[in-house]
């Protein structure tokens, strides 16, 4: 039971040291809930296009390498995401030390990859079908269709 639990909810542990205190807390990264997820994915959204653009036509995912330049280019928004997943405010999770920052960083993957890899790939069809419609486009006249103007005149 609490195995399925895990798997349909996975929020995750991080041990780090507070930056106030210098004392060891434990965040719990939360997997975003829908409400929640709705509301990340309009503040996510300049993150997701990034990567996004790092799909190939297959669908293979990003590399770290891109993962982690998409984050850094957008660091305000991921502070912003980690802090809704996490309940903590951003600008003290930014004075996190960089060794409890990546470890936060890398669960906020693992509890969200469905967040994520859903979003990210749902925009690479919209990319394709937008390539081959211009394709197919480019070599249509741009005349009215004959229809629309005969059905538009007789209304």
């Amino acid at each position: 039971m609490a195995a399925d639990i895990e798997v349909l909810l996975p929020d995750i542990d991080v041990e780090a040291i507070d930056p106030d205190t210098r004392k060891p807390v434990t965040l719990t990264v939360r997997e975003f809930r829908f409400l929640e997820g709705l509301e990340a994915q309009v503040v996510a959204a300049p993150l997701l296009a990034d990567l996004a653009k790092h799909m190939d036509a297959e669908g293979a995912r990003p590399g770290v390498r891109a993962i982690h330049d998409a984050v850094g280019r957008h660091a305000g928004v991921w502070l912003d995401l980690v802090a809704r997943a996490t309940g903590r405010d951003a600008e003290w999770l930014a004075r996190l030390s960089d060794a409890d920052g990546t470890a936060l960083s890398t669960a906020m993957w693992v509890a969200n990859k469905h967040f994520f890899s859903q979003r990210v790939a749902a925009m690479v069809p919209a990319k394709q079908a937008k390539s081959s419609r211009s394709a197919t486009s480019s070599g249509r006249s741009s005349a009215p269709d004959k229809d629309r103007t005969t059905a538009s005149s007789a209304s």
